[in-house]
């Protein structure tokens, strides 16, 4: 979920992302499904440390 994803999910704004993009431990790509591009951006471990969900989604807003 990228940082603007996240804020929209807290409500803290009412901007909805166009594109979607997930932070993973792989490698960075792009998927494309239909007319929808699904980008996979390379994260840092310590984006993946907590144990919350929620903790982790606020630390991206």
């Amino acid at each position: 979920m990228s940082g603007l994803a996240a804020e929209n999910y807290f409500g803290l704004s009412t901007q909805v992302p166009m594109k979607i993009v997930f932070l993973t431990s792989g490698s960075a790509r792009k998927l494309t499904v239909g007319n929808t591009t699904i980008e996979f951006k390379r994260g840092v471990p310590k984006n993946f440390a907590f144990k919350d969900k929620t903790m982790a989604i606020l630390c991206l807003a």
